[in-house]
């Protein structure tokens, strides 16, 4: 699980550099050994994440270009304007709701509970049931290799 603020200079960086999350992609992700999973961790304002929680909930199609948008890709921006009005209406209905900000707010408590303190933040589970690997802040490329490849052979 990759636990983002999108309003964290870090996490942009992070997101941007390729370095990062495509090596990740390439090795584990693509060949079907593991999953990434997005998760908030918003810092003083909540409102990026809310926005991403409803796009994800009306549009999932679009979540990816929706992170990136809030990351600075000008070219995921010009994709996202695309959606229809509907979702469009869907996803405004949505941030006015409640549960949009206790999703957002639940994800960030169960990050803290597991040891995220800074952004970004990532939980690689381990095989054994309650076991998990975590770095908290932003580490080396090789560093969450470790620790992917640590949970994957126990």
């Amino acid at each position: 699980m990759l636990y983002q603020d999108y309003s964290c200079e870090t996490c942009r960086r992070f997101a941007t550099n390729s370095s990062y999350l495509d090596s990740i992609r390439k090795k584990y992700v693509e060949s079907g050994t593991a999953r990434l999973i997005w998760k908030f961790y918003p810092g003083d304002s909540i409102e990026d994440e809310v926005l991403l929680e409803c796009v994800h909930r009306h549009s999932p199609e679009s979540f990816d270009r929706s992170r990136r948008v809030l990351l600075g890709d000008d070219q995921a921006a010009e994709n996202l304007n695309s959606l229809g009005v509907y979702e469009q209406i869907r996803i405004q209905e949505c941030r006015n709701s409640r549960s949009a900000r206790q999703d957002v707010r639940l994800q960030k408590n169960i990050g803290s509970r597991l040891g995220i303190n800074r952004t970004p933040g990532m939980i690689i589970d381990d095989k054994e049931p309650g076991s998990y690997w975590y770095t908290s802040g932003l580490a080396t490329p090789q560093k969450y290799d470790e620790l992917i490849r640590g949970a994957l052979t126990g």
